[in-house]
């Protein structure tokens, strides 16, 4: 038996930042520490975003908060956050909260014990033994991952299971870090929620297969650093070039698992321009699944777990797949783990 998936639904965070607001942001703290990297502020001119949400107003971000400072501001505002993106996802689906059998929720950019499932449980009103399933450290693939685990425990546990990707991505920023990819961060990044509902039978399409692959020798390539001061992210300058060599085997292999040849259509989670150029060179995506991963970036930023599922909520609104075709929702995250999920129309 196999999962459909019955429902998603988005959120927003609540502090609007245009991309020329984030720019002086950078000019105000990683430039004005680093002057060299003036010449690289370029990169909010190519990201292809023209803004994105926060979950603090710059200001709060401006003043240098700690680590600490800032993990309050994540505990403060994430369960609103993922809140109202599972509310969404519920309504989609016409699921009763009490019905739920079980919680996947995935972040890394904050910290939490007890972990923001608890608050969905009782904000919701989920059934106190509803199964829980924390997940964190997957970084952008985190939403596919949580999905396709949804989908896996919807069957095992006979009911609707929601799966949660909430990111506070800003709260994360380290103000003293000079660093080349702190700068591309706050050119990149911005904050929200997405969630869906796996059910073991109804209406959406079927989840046919999901699969995880991870990269040899790229654990540099992307992922935190854990510093005094918070979470310092690492980028490698190789990454779009790691991507376009071993996105097409991925998917290969994931097309396998489906018992396919070949995907007719794609929700592809765009980490930025370069990533999606990866993408494009190694999968030949159908232009309107290019359009829509293009405008999730443009309107929202990476808000890394929750954008794969943005853009897929995006493309069934836009430019849905027709009856019989397959598609492959794709993220990456640290590993370098390609994480890939199988939807059937």
């Amino acid at each position: 038996m196999n999962a459909v998936l019955a429902g998603l639904g988005t959120a927003e965070a609540p502090h609007p930042v245009a991309q020329d607001e984030a720019r002086r942001f950078a000019q105000a703290t990683v430039v004005r520490s680093r002057p060299a990297l003036a010449r690289m502020l370029d990169v909010f001119d190519r990201a292809g975003i023209e803004r994105r949400t926060l979950a603090a107003p710059l200001a709060f971000l401006e003043a240098a908060p700690s680590f600490a400072a800032r993990n309050d501001r994540f505990a403060a505002c994430a369960p609103a956050l993922a809140a109202a993106a599972a509310r969404s996802a519920l309504d989609d689906a016409t699921v009763p909260p009490a019905d739920v059998r079980g919680v996947v929720l995935t972040c890394s950019t904050g910290l939490a014990a007890p972990n923001l499932d608890r608050n969905l449980v009782f904000d919701l009103g989920f059934d106190p033994g509803v199964r829980r399933a924390p997940l964190w450290g997957l970084g952008c693939a985190g939403g596919v991952a949580a999905t396709a685990l949804a989908a896996d425990l919807a069957v095992a546990l006979g009911g609707p299971v929601l799966a949660v990707a909430i990111e506070t991505c800003s709260l994360a920023f380290v103000p003293s870090d000079p660093s080349r990819a702190n700068l591309v961060a706050c050119a990149l990044f911005g904050d929200g929620a997405a969630a869906a509902v796996l059910a073991p039978s109804g209406d959406g399409p079927t989840v046919t297969a999901h699969r995880s692959h991870l990269v040899p020798d790229t654990v540099e390539a992307m992922g935190w650093d854990v510093v005094d001061a918070g979470l310092k992210v690492r980028f490698a300058p190789t990454l779009p070039g790691i991507v376009a060599r071993h996105v097409g085997p991925a998917t290969a292999a994931l097309a396998r698992a489906a018992g396919l040849a070949r995907f007719d259509r794609f929700a592809l989670h765009p980490g930025g321009p370069k990533i999606l150029d990866a993408y494009t060179e190694a999968l030949r995506p159908p232009p309107d699944d290019l359009a829509a991963a293009r405008a999730v970036l443009r309107r929202h930023g990476n808000m890394s777990s929750p954008t794969a599922l943005f853009v897929l909520d995006r493309l069934r609104r836009a430019a849905p797949p027709a009856a019989g075709q397959t598609l492959a929702m794709l993220a990456l995250g640290p590993g370098l783990a390609v994480e890939g999920l199988v939807l059937q129309w």
